[in-house]
């Protein structure tokens, strides 16, 4: 079953913290680092490496990652502030705030069962460009749920300038979308307001108040309330011109619903979204993962039997379970029409989707957007070959599964920069 469960966080793969029953993870993130501070790259590479990670990273590249730390940040001095968290599929993800004579940097080395290392990467930090500034803000603030987020700003354009909130996709998700190795939405947030646009993300609810999520939770309570509380607090202030909701995964499926239900949003842009059902997509991922023998058999036919109890919804409990969450949740999806908000709103619409895209694919999921906007009078739909769910470019062992995310990697650049292109002719058309 946790194969299954792990299927609709598909859509969007989040850690969320929590403490585990491995009193050894931060004892070996330790020893590792220390390791690594002396040089000693085979032993690490032997003693600690999944056979995975062995075909993915070399002894001389993991001497050159480190000789890129140190020469771009001194000598190591040292490493506090361990957050460890839950990777999914029985990983743990430990990310370390890491010390140099010159600098700081992160440092997030994800372990399976075995405590093995399957995945290894370092970020240097405190280098924001030039060109922006970020500032943290309260989502919610006053309400039952406030969320941490970051707000930024571009500096060497003059305000007013457009906006966009990003809305995470399904599962628990911190502000910058982590996946893995991946962190999305902090480079789309860096790489937009460079381009003289603001971005607003935040910690997803699910995230910071898992006990909340119960039986009664619908799409409104896990994504857009605070979508729409995002966006007001955007649309308070002076420095914007206008507000656009950019929605990825799961966000972008239901961005036309939170568009609907708000008029503080100009327009909207869907990333990786989908207009069919979130069971046919669940299904879909299912059939591919037990195609490819990341789902065994029992698994499989599991997946099947809440597939097949999903084509009616109508005759189950609220509270039956398909996939892991209750049929409420289903059915509150179903009940919003997105082709008929689609046929009859005029507010600008940019669909894009990666062709390597194994979650969401080009051959249903980009077409149906397709479909749908043919009438629009100012949709767009962008197709990028190479880029995988997170818009990011991979080659390599594991391509085409969830091995991809383990690798860092960027949202490709020209993803960034035709999205602020949009963003900005909007503005000038208004």
């Amino acid at each position: 079953m946790k194969a299954i469960l792990a299927s609709i966080l598909l859509l969007l793969i989040g850690t969320t913290a929590c403490s585990h029953e491995k009193p050894l993870i931060n004892e070996t993130n330790e020893e590792l680092l220390m390791l690594l501070s002396n040089s000693e790259f085979e032993t690490v590479y032997e003693d600690y490496f999944s056979e995975e990670l062995k075909e993915n990273l070399s002894i001389p590249q993991l001497s050159d990652l480190w000789e890129e730390l140190t020469l771009a940040l001194g000598a190591f001095a040292g490493a506090a502030d361990y957050l460890e968290s839950d990777g999914g599929s029985g990983n743990t993800v430990v990310e370390t705030q890491l010390s140099f004579s010159n600098g700081h940097a992160e440092s997030r080395m994800i372990f399976n069962e075995k405590t093995e290392l399957i995945a290894l990467s370092f970020e240097i930090g405190d280098l924001l460009p030039d060109s922006i500034v970020e500032e943290p803000v309260i989502i919610g603030e006053g309400g039952p749920f406030e969320l941490e987020g970051m707000l930024t700003l571009p500096t060497k354009v003059d305000s007013p300038f457009p906006a966009i909130v990003i809305v995470h996709g399904s599962g628990p998700s911190d502000r910058d979308g982590t996946a893995y190795a991946y962190k999305p939405y902090k480079d789309l947030a860096w790489g937009l307001a460079e381009n003289g646009i603001a971005v607003l993300r935040y910690d997803k609810r699910s995230l910071i108040y898992p006990e909340s999520f119960d039986a009664s939770v619908t799409i409104h309570e896990e994504t857009i309330e605070d979508a729409i509380a995002a966006g007001s607090l955007l649309d308070q202030d002076e420095r914007i011109s206008s507000v656009y909701l950019v929605g990825h995964s799961l966000g972008g499926m239901v961005a036309p619903r939170a568009l609907a239900q708000s008029d503080i949003f100009a327009g909207m842009v869907s990333l990786a979204g989908s207009l069919r059902s979130l069971p046919d997509i669940i299904q879909d991922q299912n059939i591919y993962f037990h195609e490819i023998g990341h789902l065994t058999d029992e698994e499989m036919n599991d997946a099947m039997a809440d597939f097949i109890k999903s084509e009616n919804l109508d005759e189950l409990e609220d509270s039956d379970i398909l996939f892991g969450m209750p049929a409420k949740y289903f059915k509150d999806l179903e009940a919003f029409d997105d082709h008929s908000f689609l046929e009859n709103t005029h507010k600008p619409i940019l669909i894009m989707q990666g062709e390597d895209d194994f979650q969401v694919t080009a051959s249903e999921d980009f077409l149906s957007w397709s479909e749908a906007l043919r009438h629009h009078p100012d949709a767009e739909t962008k197709l990028y070959p190479g880029l995988n769910h997170m818009f990011i470019h991979y080659e390599g062992p594991g391509q085409g599964t969830l091995d991809e995310y383990l690798i860092p990697g960027k949202v490709e650049k020209k993803v960034i920069q035709d999205l602020s292109n949009w963003l900005l002719s909007r503005e000038r058309k208004e």
